[in-house]
C-alpha cells in the first residue's frame, strides 16, 4: 500500500497545495525530548484513546463541540480549542473553516487561527498542567452527586452560553464555576481512568498520527481508484459526480470489515502516488487544478452516530456504477468545469448523464442520501430540520414509470429555473437576501410550467399509485422511509413507521431529490453567513412544499384544498397559493376510486398496500410497548423528545420513545414554539437506538414493562415524570451511568458493526 500524504488548499478562488510531511508524534515538543521509559508507560491507541471515546466524544465530536475540542482524534486534542463558534445564526461574514485534517494539518497552523493548546506545555523539562488535566482536577474536587436532579448551578440547557476559558483565565473560571469539571455534569472518571489520562499528559501527551491501512484493503483501494480516474470524459464526469454526492460518506468494504471506513476526496496527485488533498469549502467549488484525481483516504476519526453515514463499496456496487454510467449510449463531449454562475446547479453541471441513471443512483440508496440531508455536512440540521414536521413519511416516483420518462424530456427546458438560492456569493450577510427575489421568481416560474405538464399529462390519464417506486417489485427497502425529527436533529428509517398514518407525507421525483441535496448537502456552508443560512431554509419551503403537492396529485381536488388548509394553518395566502396548482386542479380527478370522505388517509392506506412487501420486521415492538403510541395530546410534552430505554431479560434490548410535536404549519423562518399544538402530539415506539442525541436514559426488567407503560399514560405533570424517572431514570448522576453507557455501545457495536457510533449525551435532561 502506498503512503497516504496530505496537502492543504487555501480558498476556493486561490488555491495552495504542499504535500505533508512527516506527521507530528508528539504535542508540543519532538518525542526525542522526552524519556524513553515516560513515553513507553502510557500507549496512546490501547489506553488513552478508549478514555476519550468513551466518556469525551459524547459531547466533544464534530461542529458542536463545545470550544471547538474534539476527542475524536489526538489531533483534534492537540489542536485544542477556541472562542470561535461554528453555528452562528448572526454572522456577517462568513467564518474561516476549521475543518479537523481538511483546513490545517499541523498543531501550528491551528494556532495561527485561533486555537489554544489544552494538553500541557514542557518547560525546564516539565510539563506544565494543560487545561484538560486541569478540568479533570476540578471535576475531583467536587462532591459526586450520588442521585437525583443535579444542582441549578448546572446549565444543561442546548442554547446555553459556553465559556470558552483560556490558560490564564482557568482560574477565574473555576472560582465562578466550581461545577464546571469535565466530564461537565456527568459522573467523574474511575480513578484508573483518571490515573491513565493525567499519566499520559504529563509526558507531554504523546501520540502517533501515522496513518497504517492494511495490506488486505490494497487490492480493493486500487480498483475502486482505478474506477474513480477513468480518462474518458465520461469518466471523469461520472466521478465528479459520485464524488459530490459520496464526499461525507463513510465508505468500506464488507468483505474486508464492518466498520474500517475510507472517504473519497479530491487530490491534485493520482493514484500511486501520496495523496495532495484538495479541500475547498463546498464541493463543486473550483479546484484549482487542471485535472482532479479522486482517492480513497482513511477515516481519521472515532465514528459518532450524529454524523455516521455508511455507504457500501462492493462488487456489487461496482457493477452497477457501470450498469447506470458506463453501459448505458451517450456521449459526454465537453466537461462542464467549475464556473460560478453553473457549477451548484446539478441539472447544468450533469446535463449529458442520463438522467435516470443519476435518479437510479440516488434512489437506490435513498436513505443515505436523505440521511445526509440532516447529518451530512452539519452534524445537526437545524436549517434542514427546522422546515419540516416531526413525523413524516416519504415515498418516491418508480423511476421506470412513463411519467418518469416525461419529466427526462422536461427536465432540460427548466435547468435554469432549479437554480437554488444558496448558490449565490456568501462573502457577506446581504448577498443572498437581495439576491432571493430572483430565486424566487425562478421557483415560482419551475412551479407554473410543472403545473402545465401535468395538466397536459394528467388529461387523458388515470393516477395510479403505480406511479410511486416499490422497491423493484419488494427487493429494495429504500422505497418508503419515515422521517422522525426531534428538536434540530432527525432520524430516517426504512418502511412508513407509526400506527397511525401522518399529517403529511413526500413524494419525491427526481429533481426534487438533487436539489435537495445541492441545497443542504452540497451547497450548504456550515461556515457561511446569516444570509446564506435563511436563503438556505427559505428555499427549503418551497422544496418541501413541492414534496407535499406531489402527494396531494393523488387525492380529488377538492380534497386537496382542504388539506392544504389544514398542513398550513395561520401560514400565509402566499404559501397556500404555492401549495396549489391552478391548472392542474381543475383536470377531473381520475384512476383512483376512494369510498370514503378522508381521501388521504384512503390514500396512505394505498400506498402502505403497494409497498407492504418492503415493511421492516426488525423495529416492531413488544406488544404493551406498543401501547404507548396511544399516548397523545398535551401530556405528551412530559416526555423527552427521545427516551432510549433498556429492557433487561435474557438479554438487554433497547426501544427507542420519540415524541412527535405537531405544527400549525412549518413555513415559519423564526419562533417555532408559536408554530406547536401540543393537544396533536404523538408518540412513536421502535425497537433500537433510534435517537442519536438521547435527552433521557431509562432501564427495566421485562416483567416491568407493563408498570412502566402504565406510569407513562399516567403521567400528568412534572411530579409524575419525576417519579418515573426515580423508578426507572438513569439520569446524570447516576454512579452506575457510565457502566451502562459503555454496556449501550458494546451492544449496539456488536449487533450493527457498521451502523454504530458514539452517542451524543450533550441534550440529557437534567429533570
Amino acid at each position: 500500500m502506498w503512503a497516504l500524504a496530505f496537502a492543504m488548499v487555501v480558498g476556493t478562488a486561490c488555491v495552495q497545495m504542499q504535500p505533508i510531511g512527516e506527521p507530528e508524534t508528539v504535542v508540543g515538543q519532538v518525542r526525542a525530548e522526552l524519556p524513553g521509559d515516560a513515553i513507553d508507560r502510557v500507549d496512546f491507541l490501547t489506553d488513552v484513546k478508549p478514555i476519550l471515546d468513551n466518556r469525551c466524544v459524547a459531547c466533544h465530536a464534530c461542529y458542536d463541540a463545545p470550544c471547538q475540542l474534539k476527542a475524536t482524534a489526538a489531533e483534534g486534542m492537540a489542536r485544542g480549542a477556541t472562542q470561535s463558534q461554528v453555528y452562528h445564526m448572526t454572522r456577517i461574514l462568513p467564518a474561516e473553516p476549521t475543518r479537523l485534517f481538511v483546513d490545517e494539518q499541523t498543531t501550528a497552523g491551528w494556532r495561527d487561527k485561533g486555537f489554544f493548546d489544552v494538553l500541557g506545555k514542557q518547560r525546564d523539562g516539565n510539563v506544565q498542567a494543560g487545561l484538560v488535566k486541569r478540568f479533570l482536577d476540578l471535576k475531583s474536587q467536587q462532591a459526586p452527586e450520588q442521585s437525583g436532579v443535579l444542582p441549578d448551578t448546572y446549565d444543561v440547557r442546548l442554547g446555553r452560553e459556553n465559556e470558552c476559558p483560556t490558560a490564564s483565565e482557568f482560574d477565574s473560571y473555576a472560582e465562578r464555576h466550581p461545577e464546571g469539571g469535565m466530564p461537565y455534569a456527568l459522573p467523574a472518571l474511575s480513578d484508573e481512568e483518571q490515573d491513565i489520562l493525567v499519566r499520559w499528559l504529563d509526558t507531554g501527551a504523546p501520540y502517533s498520527s501515522k496513518v497504517v491501512t492494511g495490506a488486505e484493503f490494497q487490492e480493493e483501494l486500487e480498483r475502486w481508484e482505478l474506477f474513480l480516474n477513468r480518462d474518458s470524459n465520461k469518466g471523469r464526469l461520472t466521478s465528479r459526480y459520485l464524488y459530490e454526492h459520496l464526499y461525507l460518506a463513510h465508505l468500506y468494504f464488507p468483505d474486508i470489515s464492518a466498520n474500517t471506513f475510507f472517504r473519497v476526496v479530491r487530490s491534485a496527485s493520482p493514484p500511486g502516488e501520496p495523496i495532495q488533498y484538495i479541500g475547498t469549502r463546498r464541493p463543486f467549488d473550483d479546484p484549482g487544478v487542471e485535472r482532479v484525481y479522486y482517492r480513497l483516504m482513511p477515516e481519521r476519526e472515532t465514528i459518532v452516530a450524529k454524523n455516521h453515514n455508511p455507504y457500501v463499496l462492493d462488487a456489487a456496487r461496482l457493477a452497477r456504477f457501470e450498469a447506470l454510467f458506463f453501459d448505458k449510449d451517450y456521449a459526454v463531449d465537453k466537461l462542464p468545469g467549475y464556473k460560478a454562475d453553473s457549477n451548484a446547479n446539478p441539472f447544468v453541471t450533469f446535463a449529458a448523464l442520463p438522467m435516470k441513471s443519476r435518479y437510479r443512483f440516488m434512489l437506490e440508496e435513498a436513505r443515505f442520501t436523505i440521511a445526509n440531508y440532516i447529518r451530512g455536512s452539519v452534524c445537526r440540521g437545524q436549517i434542514a430540520v427546522s422546515v419540516i414536521r416531526d413525523r413524516f413519511w416519504v415515498v418516491f416516483l418508480d423511476p421506470d414509470s412513463a411519467m418518469n420518462e416525461a419529466l427526462a424530456s422536461f427536465l432540460p427546458t427548466m435547468s435554469g429555473e432549479l437554480a437554488l438560492a444558496n448558490s449565490n456569493d456568501s462573502s457577506n450577510a446581504l448577498s443572498p437576501l437581495l439576491h432571493w427575489g430572483h430565486y424566487e421568481k425562478l421557483e415560482r416560474a419551475h412551479h407554473k410550467a410543472r403545473d402545465e405538464a401535468l395538466t397536459q399529462w394528467f388529461s387523458d390519464r388515470d393516477i395510479s399509485v403505480d406511479l410511486l417506486w416499490n422497491g423493484d417489485n419488494g427487493v429494495n427497502p429504500n422505497a418508503a422511509l419515515t422521517v422522525l425529527r426531534h428538536g434540530n436533529y432527525a432520524a430516517v428509517e426504512h418502511g412508513l413507521l407509526g400506527q397511525t398514518p401522518p399529517d403529511t407525507a413526500w413524494v419525491i421525483d427526481y429533481p426534487l431529490l438533487e436539489r435537495i441535496h445541492y441545497l443542504l448537502v452540497a451547497g450548504y456552508d456550515v461556515f457561511g453567513t446569516l444570509g446564506h443560512q435563511l436563503t438556505s431554509r427559505m428555499h427549503m419551503d418551497f422544496l418541501r412544499m413541492q414534496g407535499e403537492k406531489n402527494l396531494l396529485n393523488f387525492v380529488p381536488a377538492e380534497t386537496r384544498k382542504q388539506i392544504r388548509k389544514q398542513w398550513y394553518r395561520g401560514a400565509p395566502q402566499s404559501a397556500l397559493d404555492y401549495m396549489a396548482n391552478p391548472s392542474y386542479d381543475k383536470v377531473p380527478f381520475t384512476g383512483i376510486d376512494y369510498q370514503t370522505d378522508e381521501p388521504l388517509i384512503e390514500l396512505y392506506g394505498l400506498i402502505g398496500e403497494r409497498l407492504e412487501a418492503i415493511q421492516p420486521a426488525d423495529l416492531a415492538v413488544d406488544q404493551k410497548l406498543a401501547t404507548l403510541e396511544t399516548f397523545k395530546g398535551e401530556k405528551t410534552t412530559l416526555l423527552p423528545q427521545v427516551m432510549l430505554l433498556r429492557i433487561d431479560g435474557d438479554e438487554s434490548d433497547y426501544v427507542s420513545i420519540i415524541r412527535n410535536d405537531a405544527h400549525l404549519n412549518m413555513s415559519s423562518v423564526f419562533d417555532e414554539a408559536k408554530q406547536l399544538i401540543p393537544a396533536e402530539n404523538t408518540v412513536t415506539v421502535l425497537r433500537g437506538i433510534r435517537g442519536y442525541y438521547p435527552n433521557a436514559l431509562m432501564q427495566i426488567d421485562e416483567a416491568d414493562i407493563g408498570a412502566f407503560v402504565d406510569s407513562v399514560l399516567s403521567l400528568s405533570d412534572e411530579q409524575s415524570y419525576s417519579r418515573l424517572l426515580d423508578d426507572y431514570g438513569i439520569r446524570r448522576s447516576n454512579s452506575n451511568f457510565w457502566a451502562l453507557s459503555d454496556e449501550l455501545h458494546a451492544q449496539w457495536k456488536e449487533s450493527d458493526p457498521t451502523g454504530f457510533g458514539i452517542l451524543d449525551y450533550s441534550r440529557l435532561e437534567n429533570r
